[in-house]
């Protein structure tokens, strides 16, 4: 198949998720949100088979985890453990994306790029700890895996920052944007589950969830290009 298919199939998906949270329709989330990053994967791997080095297959498994938990996230309503399974394979996605954002150039010239600017692990460190404050009277049993989940989602933008030096322009602002609307995303999510209830939550967590991903994926072809 092309590459242009498993956009069109992740178009498709993309609207059916957002008719799902406005009719609240559970058959319709249950078919389009698994062709998320079906379809998103697919596509990577079209673009990236020829050339399916070391960045690639970490992108194409943390591809494949963030599928596992929208589907593990689907039956939440089922079972609270089908949160804490899905909180695990989106945890294990981040992982994946702090090793393949950080997998290609000298490692001197990476670290650099946050010695220029060590404000930002400031403020994106009193980010996580000023919200995971805000959730914890909520917590309860979850309280220490959403502390490891928030560390590691500001590492993982973190990591988005820092490759600054090692690949092109194009690949780091895709990636980087991607990797920010993946985390307010989270943010929403945990927002609305552990603080107060917020209108539309699904649908603003879904489309920030959506774009995000699409700018990873096409962040890391534009990466694997220059390469």
């Amino acid at each position: 198949m092309k590459y242009s298919y498993f956009i069109i199939f992740f178009i498709i998906a993309a609207i059916g998720e957002v008719v799902a949270c406005v009719l609240e329709s559970e058959t319709i989330n249950l078919i389009c949100k698994p062709m998320l990053l079906a379809s998103l994967g697919g596509a990577f791997w079209i673009q990236s088979r020829k050339n399916l080095n070391s960045f690639a297959k970490l992108m194409l498994t943390g591809f494949f985890f963030s599928w596992i938990g929208d589907t593990l996230l689907i039956f939440e309503p089922k079972h609270p453990v089908f949160f804490m399974l899905g909180l695990g394979a989106f945890l294990i996605t981040h992982i994946l994306y702090i090793l393949a954002f950080t997998k290609k150039g000298a490692v001197n010239s990476n670290i650099a790029q946050l010695r220029k600017k060590p404000y930002l692990i400031l403020i994106f460190a009193i980010l996580g700890l000023g919200l995971y404050t805000m959730f914890y009277p909520n917590l309860l049993d979850l309280a220490i895996p959403v502390a490891i989940y928030t560390v590691v989602i500001i590492i993982m933008v973190l990591a988005a920052i820092n490759r600054n030096s090692i690949t092109n322009s194009a690949s780091y602002k895709f990636c980087l944007i991607g990797a920010i609307l993946f985390m307010l995303s989270d943010i929403t999510l945990a927002a609305n589950k552990f603080f107060m209830p917020i209108d539309y939550a699904g649908l603003y967590l879904i489309v920030l969830y959506m774009i995000g991903q699409y700018l990873i994926m096409r962040g890391s072809i534009l990466h694997l290009a220059s390469d």
